[in-house]
């Protein structure tokens, strides 16, 4: 006698479709949209600030309360392997990015909104990646 196993596969493809939708409706801080875990997520917003009011001191931009107002300050702050959530709106900067980095723009949502990185009047490049992947000699 053979034993059907259809209510098995039935059963692991409804947990997968479940473990699937849970990632999916996750908050967008606790699962940052890169293929290892960043080290830590920053935030930027066009009404951060990326100097603290109070203390002067640099804004870190890893509260969510208080975000960065440039990326390219959110980058600096970083180190390998860090995210850096950039909320929608209109950035009048250029970005050097020498880091390992997850940059998301339009959080939370990029379907709703679009992140613009805008170098008009600044200089012809608004994004130059340089890294050294690995060594010659």
């Amino acid at each position: 006698m053979r034993v059907s196993n259809a209510p098995r596969r039935l059963a692991g493809a409804l947990a997968l479709l479940l473990a699937l939708a849970v990632g999916l409706l996750a908050p967008a801080e606790a699962t940052p949209a890169t293929a290892a875990a960043p080290g830590t997520m920053r935030y930027v917003a066009t009404t951060g600030k990326d100097t603290l009011p109070v203390t002067g001191m640099d804004n870190d931009c890893t509260a969510l309360a208080t975000p960065c107002l440039h990326t390219q300050h959110a980058i600096t702050e970083s180190s390998d392997g860090d995210g850096i959530a950039v909320f929608p709106g209109r950035y009048v900067e250029t970005l050097d990015i020498t880091k390992t980095l997850a940059i998301t723009g339009g959080y939370p949502d990029p379907m709703l909104a679009p992140t613009i990185v805008d170098a008009q009047g600044l200089n012809n490049s608004v994004v130059t990646i340089s890294t050294t992947v690995g060594r010659w000699g």
